[in-house]
């Protein structure tokens, strides 16, 4: 990332955890040499201000020179039999048509991300997303392919409708505000946005009761099909991969990672972790999904209800890997069961955002559309 929220220097990691702002984990099985690296990798990671799962700033210097990431697959084949491959290293899909695409139109941080739509009006995605401004600063782009390249960035944002309210869960993480006065707000990196009516055709309600660890997921993105990669040291975190000029809509599946409580607990109770490969290259990749750039906001799906918005992910630290059975890489998801979150969303209600809640998936795995239900297929 070239933004300011790039990343902690060691000064102000020092400082915030000096201050009681970054929790280190207290974990008596964790050696004492650990802990603190603990503490100041895996958390300022969590941060996502924009340096993780957001499509990086560096776009638009990307796009000038038409530069793209071997792997996105440009040609768009179907997965043959609906297999469901890996956000990172998966391929397109068409399924999921309650999940779409928006951009900043802030010329100083370009970058997208992922959303769901809650109704005609309403669209949830992460604060970090957004500028602190009244609309966010987003544009809804349509389409399960969104060519950003040069010769067509025009006629992509010439098809966006633009946001006209916005709620923010967390301010402190928005792009125009230092990413150091957001270490106190993870748990809280949620949006919603309200679009003119008629927006949207398909939308999802919001699952109000706690996951499980043995409920099977769905990730959904526009994002980049490699990890982050935030190396430990001094020095500013490496840049992400240059983004494809092309933002493809892609799903993958996984559960909940089973983490010690103590060390769930000390990163945050209101975040899900899921767990898997750092790349698939393509290759089918059921039950390791996790988060890349450009999925951020995006849902974390119990059939198709919305249980989490993707906030945080990247390649583990070698240290943190025995606490997630040896994974390569993690992402993490705000909760929408949390006790902020259930007021945050009435406070939009409240507003005039529009959205439904249910206990428990339907029978059947339906999506509600505006004139009839969609029959979603189960991936293999």
């Amino acid at each position: 990332m070239t933004d300011k929220k790039g990343g902690l220097k060691v000064e102000e990691l020092m400082a915030a955890v000096a201050n009681g702002r970054l929790k280190v984990p207290r974990m008596s099985s964790v050696p004492a040499k650990w802990k603190l690296t603990l503490g100041s990798r895996i958390l300022p990671a969590l941060m996502m201000s924009g340096a993780l799962a957001c499509v990086p700033n560096t776009r638009e210097e990307n796009l000038r020179s038409g530069s793209k990431v071997a792997s996105v697959n440009n040609k768009q084949q179907q997965p043959e039999k609906k297999k469901c491959l890996g956000v990172v290293g998966g391929a397109p899909t068409v399924e999921h048509p309650q999940v779409g695409f928006i951009f900043q139109t802030d010329k100083r941080f370009r970058s997208g991300c992922t959303g769901t739509f809650l109704s005609d009006t309403t669209m949830l995605t992460a604060s970090h997303c957004l500028t602190d401004s009244p609309d966010g600063g987003m544009l809804y782009i349509p389409g399960d392919a969104i060519d950003l390249g040069q010769a067509n960035i025009e006629a992509s944002l010439g098809r966006g409708v633009p946001a006209v309210k916005a709620f923010i869960g967390a301010p402190s993480l928005t792009k125009d505000k230092p990413k150091v006065k957001g270490l106190d707000d993870h748990e809280r990196d949620i949006a919603v946005l309200v679009f003119p009516s008629g927006t949207f055709k398909s939308f999802a309600s919001i699952l109000s009761t706690p996951l499980t660890e043995d409920q099977d997921l769905t990730l959904v993105g526009y994002g980049d099909t490699v990890a982050p990669n935030y190396s430990p040291g001094p020095s500013a975190p490496p840049a992400p991969p240059a983004p494809s000029p092309l933002e493809v809509k892609r799903s993958g599946t996984n559960r909940l990672a089973k983490m010690a409580r103590e060390m769930r607990a000390e990163f945050h109770p209101d975040f899900y972790f899921v767990v898997g490969d750092a790349s698939s290259n393509g290759e089918t990749n059921n039950g390791k999904a996790v988060v890349g750039y450009g999925d951020s906001g995006g849902p974390l799906l119990l059939k198709q209800l919305v249980a989490a918005v993707a906030s945080a992910g990247g390649i583990a630290p070698p240290e943190f890997k025995p606490y997630i059975n040896n994974a390569e890489s993690f992402s993490a998801y705000v909760s929408l069961q949390s006790t902020f979150a259930k007021e945050f969303l009435q406070r939009a209600i409240d507003g005039g955002a529009t959205m439904n809640f249910a206990a428990r998936p339907l029978e059947a795995d339906v999506t509600k559309t505006e004139n009839a239900a969609v029959t979603v297929a189960q991936c293999e």
